[in-house]
């Protein structure tokens, strides 16, 4: 292992952000982190997010089926609204997203148009 890189290693041992340490050794952050993870020393781990509550996945869904937009129902739920776009782009919500009608292009939450069934009869 090359000294620079126990340098690095000591330095953020004692405490040192990795800025400081990698700028008192001479190299970029990024080429200091990509060190550390070379040699056995990761810095932190990414933070993962909190998952929504079941209570708030149940309200979303209610709320796709209704048709409301990503941003109305991040509101009324209180997060972001690229937090609902995952949870609707995902596979479980598949039959709560609303969708086009194939004959008459309105948007539609069951499997039959209503619009579509009211001009048959």
């Amino acid at each position: 292992m090359p000294d620079y890189v126990l340098s690095l290693r000591q330095l953020v041992a004692e405490g040192k952000s990795l800025e400081k340490a990698a700028a008192a050794v001479g190299v970029s952050r990024t080429t200091a982190h990509k060190m550390l993870d070379r040699w056995g020393m990761a810095g932190k781990k990414r933070r993962t997010c909190p998952r929504l509550s079941e209570e708030k996945r149940a309200r979303m869904a209610t709320l796709l089926a209704a048709g409301y937009s990503q941003r109305e129902i991040a509101r009324q739920i209180g997060c972001d609204h690229r937090t609902v776009a995952r949870y609707s782009n995902n596979v479980s919500f598949a039959d709560c997203r609303p969708r086009r009608c194939c004959s008459c292009g309105y948007r539609i939450t069951s499997s039959e148009c209503l619009i579509c069934l009211a001009r048959v009869a």
